[in-house]
């Protein structure tokens, strides 16, 4: 025989609903570098400023001795507005002359001081404030990239890199400066950085994702 549930002394309870997220939205920010310029290497090893070049190609590989050849690419941006403390992603993507693989490439700290160099003048020995943070490349075709999120923190926010305790000058704040070499300084091959003179607008960016 078929009892009826007694439902005395129940009550319904309404699904718990979450409250809307106040979290801000991500948005994404891509900046344009303002200058970007090529370097020569001597078969001393010195680098010398070779050409300031925004709007042209610039290229650099580490020569094999007896030779001199074109060293670091330096890649400048205007400081940007967005904090460290809101960014959640940093990328630089830029493009390049021809497939390139076989080679670990990165981009390190360079020290602002640099952009103060004249054409023809050599880079002074430590123009790298540090070689950490630093972002590796992947190149994906004519095209590369490196998450830099936590050289990007480290550089605009304390200014100071540990592993070798240099802090960046404070007064004026400095733009974001960076090195783009192969991370082994042996190696002999050779790519070139495209730039916006040769009709590419999108050859050069850096692309930051932030939740402020």
């Amino acid at each position: 025989m078929l009892t009826a549930c007694s439902t005395s002394g129940s009550r319904r309870v309404a699904p718990t609903v979450p409250p809307p997220s106040t979290a801000p939205a991500l948005s994404e920010t891509v900046l344009s570098p303002a200058v970007i310029f090529g370097t020569l290497m001597s078969p001393a090893g010195d680098r010398r400023i070779d050409s300031a070049a925004p709007f042209a190609e610039v290229g650099f590989f580490w020569s094999p001795s007896g030779a001199a050849a074109a060293g670091p690419a330096i890649v400048e941006f205007q400081r940007p507005t967005i904090s460290p403390d809101c960014v959640e992603r940093v990328v630089l993507e830029f493009s390049v002359e021809a497939a390139f693989a076989e080679q670990t490439v990165a981009v390190y700290p360079a020290d602002p001081r640099v952009m103060a160099t004249p054409v023809g003048a050599y880079l002074p020995d430590e123009y790298l404030i540090d070689n950490r943070p630093r972002g590796v490349v992947t190149f994906q075709g004519l095209r590369a990239s490196s998450d830099i999120t936590e050289l990007y923190r480290t550089y605009l926010g304390t200014g100071y890199f540990p592993s070798k305790g240099r802090r960046l000058p404070s007064n004026p704040p400095p733009n974001l400066v960076l090195a783009v070499q192969p991370q082994a300084a042996t190696q002999p091959r050779t790519f070139r950085l495209v730039t916006p003179g040769t009709g590419d607008i999108n050859s050069s960016l850096l692309r930051l994702s932030s939740r402020c």
